[in-house]
């Protein structure tokens, strides 16, 4: 349904993007949005809900599924993934013991710190993509190690989530039983092997060669895929839309249309620039400063979560990287685009949310995750300046 808070939502985005144009190369263009978002919440214009939340999912499916369609590759893709998977399992690491600790440091009772453990587990691909484009490093080691340790951090989180679900004695999903959440992770992986046979019956049939690799036709099939991930394996759709776009490579299109695959592929490519950004604003919206005003302990609170969950992110995701073979221009890189968290963080929390008692929580949790974005953002930006005068990109 359109209504008038929608429509501010997409002009402001509309604005924000035309005004933003010109800081590419100075400040990541996620961060704009991600403050618009925070100002249009503050003053009341604009909520997280209904038509905005639909546009916002519209715009984390383009920025994900247009992330690995360039050069994705799904074989590729899953041995990248097996490669980083200590990085992500000790990257995981860090910030759950940084939220648990801090946690109980504060007062907090032992369920509300497992549960904030497992909020900051997963990494915020979207918002690190953004980013890692925005400064034109995508194409580092560090930003492919990063975007596939983030992809399994995701999985590891949902995990992660339903097991804190049932140490806390929540229901999820379908119901409160135990053995609910080991069908859904057993789904996880059979999905993944499903997208293993889906390539080899496309390659080897041929099944694609007489589609043309036309923009529409490529989000056709992206969107199929999404839909199946999701109703028959229970898979969040953005991690859906980036597996999507892994799997949709030109070697599955015919050989003469390799060109035009390239296209369609940089097509999605500048439409997700322009169609992206609506989820940093989306993000922004769940964070009001007339609430932190109201109360003060939140901004302390927050800071020094922050800086426990940082600090150990920071420091796990970083060693990860140097002991999987990264230099240290790379691993530095990864220490910060490991930081962001974004809607799989407010997801996590809301599977939980019943188990927290303490008002002050929720905020807290959604400031946290603003000053890691924001943290993200400019240690990237000190990272470029000062790492990649001769670095290859």
């Amino acid at each position: 349904m359109f209504t008038f808070d929608l429509l501010i939502f997409i002009v402001i985005g509309l604005i924000v993007i035309a005004l933003t144009e010109k800081f590419t190369t100075i400040i990541p263009r996620s961060l704009f949005f991600l403050v618009a978002g925070v100002i249009l919440s503050t003053l009341g214009i604009v909520t997280p809900t209904g038509g905005v939340e639909i546009i916002a999912s519209i715009a984390i499916v383009f920025l994900l599924f247009s992330a690995e369609l360039p050069h994705g590759n799904v074989v590729h893709f899953f041995k990248a993934i097996i490669r980083n998977i200590r990085i992500s399992i000790i990257a995981a690491i860090g910030p759950w013991i940084g939220a648990f600790t801090f946690s109980i440091f504060f007062g907090w009772s032992f369920e509300e710190a497992i549960i904030l453990g497992a909020v900051f587990t997963a990494t915020a691909l979207a918002f690190t993509i953004g980013v890692l484009r925005s400064l034109q490093l995508e194409r580092t080691d560090a930003a492919k190690s990063a975007i596939t340790a983030s992809a399994t951090d995701s999985v590891i989180a949902g995990m992660i989530g339903m097991f804190t679900s049932i140490a806390v004695g929540s229901s999820i999903a379908h119901g409160s039983s135990e053995i609910n959440p080991l069908i859904e992770i057993f789904l996880i992986f059979l999905f993944f092997a499903f997208l293993f046979l889906l390539h080899n019956v496309f390659v080897k049939f041929r099944l694609l060669r007489l589609l043309p690799p036309h923009p529409l036709i490529l989000l056709l099939v992206g969107g199929v895929i999404i839909y199946i991930g999701g109703y028959f394996f229970g898979i969040h759709y953005a991690i859906a839309a980036l597996l999507a776009g892994v799997l949709l490579h030109e070697e599955i299109f015919s050989s003469k249309n390799a060109r035009s695959f390239s296209a369609a592929a940089e097509q999605i490519g500048v439409a997700s620039r322009y169609i992206g950004p609506f989820f940093f604003i989306f993000l922004g919206l769940h964070l009001s400063l007339k609430e932190v005003i109201e109360h003060p302990l939140i901004i302390g609170a927050s800071i020094g979560l922050f800086i426990s969950v940082a600090t150990l992110q920071f420091a796990t995701a970083s060693f990860a990287g140097a002991w999987r073979g990264l230099n240290h221009r790379n691993a530095t890189v990864l220490g910060f685009a490991m930081l962001p968290r974004d809607i799989v963080a407010i997801v996590v929390l809301e599977m939980n949310k019943e188990f927290i008692s303490n008002d002050m929580i929720v905020p807290v949790v959604i400031m946290t995750i603003f000053f890691l974005n924001v943290a993200t953002a400019f240690g990237l930006v000190w990272c470029k300046k000062h790492y990649w005068s001769t670095e290859k990109k």
